[in-house]
Formats: C-alpha cells, structure tokens, sequence
C-alpha cells in the first residue's frame, strides 16, 4: 500500500522540480488576477517539459479562473470607471489535460469581465480527456467560433466536427422532363420540385482550406462568414485603437463570401 502510494505522490509532485529550479520572485497567480494593472501573464513551456507540466499549468489556470469569478468583483467593478476585461487564451486545449472549473467559467466567467478563448486541433482528443459530454458543453458555450483548416478520419473527425456546426440547409430542386411519342407532333412536360437537406458546408471543403482561412460566426449574427486572417492588419488596427484614431474598415480585405444560415434556397 505505501508503496503505491509513493509511487502515485511521486508523479504528482513531480512537476515542482520545476518549479523548484526558479531563482526569480515569487509570484501569485490570484495576486495578478486581482491585481487591476494591464498586463499580460504568459505560462510556457517546452515540448519536453509538457508531459510534467501539464497538471501544474492546469491547476494555476483553475486558480486564475475562480480568483476572477470572485463575488468580490462585480461590486468592484460596479465603482470603477472603466469594466474590467480578462482574457484567458488557452492554446492546445487537449495537450494541457483537464482544466478544472472551465466549463463552469464558461457559462459563468461572462458577467465577472472574463472571456475565454480556446483553441483545438481534434475534437476526438478533447473529447478523451474532458468526456462526451463535457467536451461539447464546453464547445456549446463558445459564442464566437472560427473554423480553420482541419482533417477528417474513418469516423468523420474533426472536419465532419465543424461541418456539423455549420449546420445545413433546405435546397428546392426543380426537375422538368420532357417527352414525346412518334405518333404526337407536341410532347408533354412535367414538372415537379422536391425539398432536399444537405450540410451547408461539406467536410471536404474544410479539408481543402488554403492556409489563414477559415468561416468565421459571431454570437450575434446568423450567418457564417468565410474570412482571410491578417495579422498584420489586425496588429495596425489595435495600435490606431489605442492611439485614438479610428481604425479604417477593412471588411473587404477580410472577408469574402458569406454562408447563409439553414433555411430554404433554389436550384
């Protein structure tokens, strides 16, 4: 028995070596969180070091999200000036192993200023480290989602992932036949028209993305947009906006054509 656990506590502490190895100052995670300076707080790491880090990563992101939803806050906020606004961007969702508290942060982070932003490359290996159903409660809570290119497998994958999240549409197709017998100087014709439901978007194409492109959807709109990310664009325009100056509109640089939300078309 205390051999297994020995062995157990020794994986587990085993990412404070790392830590162990800093010569700089401490720092808190809750102290910067409650801290109202802007600024931005990196967590790397190294491939090498992912496989021990991964759950001292995890346990300060789960410290991160519950010092911003302190109940403190909101009255905090109420007296100041300007609404606090903290972005937690988490890259590599599956490689950091189960995040504790952020399915909650997601449905709840909102109205303490906190904003989430997530990013995956399977669905499958989201799916294995948060389970079925939390792995989709977390995906249903994103607003704003953007589709880059991703690949497909014997099950669908993650291109039939996003495909489904586009959702699909009613398509009326008309089909007109004509015919004539050898005894009848005019033929007849008929027509007839049949309402069909197909994926708006097909996993092939989301296969098929040049790279920086995707479909881009906002909470607040019903449609899908294809866009063409620019980062250089993107970084002029934040720098104007801090600057005071207005930003020009770049939509046409951007985006390109528009996918209509499900609903009836013609062919």
């Amino acid at each position: 028995m205390f051999d297994s656990i020995r062995s157990v506590t020794s994986a587990a502490i085993g990412p404070l070596e790392y830590i162990a190895r800093q010569k700089g100052t401490g720092l808190s995670i809750r102290s910067w969180v409650a801290d109202d300076r802007r600024g931005v707080l990196f967590m790397p790491y190294s491939a090498g070091q992912i496989a021990a880090l991964r759950s001292t990563i995890s346990a300060w992101m789960r410290l991160a999200i519950f010092e911003a939803m302190d109940p403190r806050e909101p009255a905090a906020q109420e007296l100041a000036q300007t609404p606090r606004r903290l972005w937690f961007v988490v890259d590599e969702l599956d490689a950091l192993g189960q995040i504790d508290g952020l399915k909650d942060a997601l449905a709840r982070l909102r109205k303490f200023g906190g904003r989430c932003v997530l990013g995956f490359q399977s669905i499958a290996q989201v799916s294995s480290t948060y389970g079925q159903g939390d792995a989709h409660t977390i995906i249903e809570n994103c607003g704003n989602t953007l589709i880059l290119r991703c690949s497909a497998s014997e099950g669908g994958g993650t291109a039939r992932f996003a495909s489904q999240l586009v959702g699909e549409r009613e398509v009326l197709r008309t089909s007109i036949s004509r015919s004539r017998r050898a005894t009848e100087f005019i033929g007849t014709t008929s027509r007839s028209e049949h309402v069909n439901t197909e994926h708006a978007l097909l996993a092939s194409q989301i296969e098929q993305l040049p790279d920086l492109t995707g479909y881009l959807k906002y909470a607040s709109q019903p449609a899908w947009h294809r866009v063409q990310l620019n980062a250089r664009a993107a970084w002029e325009d934040l720098r104007r906006a801090d600057a005071g100056a207005s930003a020009p509109a770049r939509s046409n640089e951007r985006f390109g054509a528009r996918i209509e939300p499900p609903g009836h078309g013609h062919e």
